[in-house]
């Protein structure tokens, strides 16, 4: 949070726009922040993914900003992007720029603050890294026979909160199963923390003194605060940090519809916002035997079978913790 004085703000909300809220992981509250930037002349800088380049950050002065919707469950690639950045606001063009907290403290840095730079953060659980996704689209490409073209790890066909990964392959077939650590094995993956990153371990950025101007994630306060109204095809929670947010959010508002909601229930339910996400002890080698035996492989020893050997030592720990107490 960039002005201590600023008293932090909370709200939830969705897109206007019904067609496009459906293409949004959420409510769609980074789409009304683009299309803001955008009506100021301004270019957005977010992640996209292609099968060439993986997940990268890139920037765009147009409509094409549609493609950094949705979730993107991998450590994207910033290369090139901090100059661009800082040469792009110091042309005199309004920047909004849309990461992780700790990818928004590194643009703040290099470029300094700036009336034109608007930084929002997301809620991050953890960036697994890209060499794990690669391996595990390999896998799928090697099981359909075919080049994968595109993936979306929170499909809303099913709805909002039953968002499924859905993978796009050249012949036009797809791939669907629910991100659900029970039932897909990325969403295990990354549900278990045993392919983060080495910067996530202890990260200092999971607390409410956040990098951004805006912060935005899934709405999921709902779950414990049912009496708040939503729109059951995506909501999002958007802090307002500082002033600058405050200016950019009132922009969006032509786009996103805007209600306050309290501190507690903002943040419910969204862990991230206040805990550090755990790494799993097994990262490492996890890690290194997709690298050289592949996802399979490497998922089948990590996550099935060494669970399976833990499972008598949990269930002794577990009735010597009973009878110690």
């Amino acid at each position: 949070m960039s002005e201590n004085s600023f008293v932090q703000d909370y709200v939830i909300g969705w897109l206007r726009d019904g067609e496009q809220l459906k293409g949004c992981s959420s409510g769609g509250a980074f789409r009304a922040l683009a299309q803001a930037v955008l009506a100021m002349g301004g270019t957005v800088y977010g992640t996209q993914f292609t099968r060439e380049k993986g997940a990268h950050v890139v920037g765009y002065p147009d409509d094409r900003v549609v493609r950094f919707s949705g979730s993107k469950y991998v450590k994207s690639d910033m290369n090139g992007a901090l100059p661009a950045i800082r040469d792009t606001v110091a042309a005199g063009t309004p920047v909004l720029f849309c990461g992780t907290p700790c990818q928004c403290a590194a643009v703040r840095k290099f470029v300094g603050d700036s009336d034109r730079l608007y930084l929002v953060d997301i809620i991050c659980h953890g960036a697994p890294r890209p060499h794990v996704l690669e391996a595990y689209l390999q896998y799928l490409e090697k099981q359909q026979g075919t080049a994968v073209t595109d993936i979306c790890f929170r499909n809303k066909d099913e709805g909002w909160e039953a968002g499924g990964l859905l993978v796009t392959f050249a012949d036009g077939s797809t791939f669907r199963e629910p991100f659900h650590p029970a039932k897909n094995k990325y969403a295990k993956v990354f549900y278990s923390n045993i392919a983060l990153t080495p910067a996530c371990n202890g990260c200092r950025f999971n607390t409410l003194r956040r990098q951004g101007d805006l912060t935005i994630g899934d709405f999921w306060g709902h779950r414990s605060h049912p009496e708040v109204p939503i729109n059951e095809d995506g909501t999002s929670v958007v802090l307002v940090n500082t002033p600058q947010g405050q200016a950019l959010l009132e922009a969006a508002g032509e786009y996103f519809e805007i209600r306050p909601v309290p501190r507690d229930t903002a943040i419910a339910n969204n862990p991230p916002l206040t805990t550090h996400t755990p790494i799993h002890p097994m990262t490492e080698r996890f890690c290194r035997s997709v690298e050289q035996h592949g996802f399979e492989t490497a998922y089948r020893r990590y996550l099935v079978e060494l669970r399976l050997l833990l499972l008598p030592y949990k269930a002794v720990k577990k009735v010597w913790n009973k009878l110690t107490k």
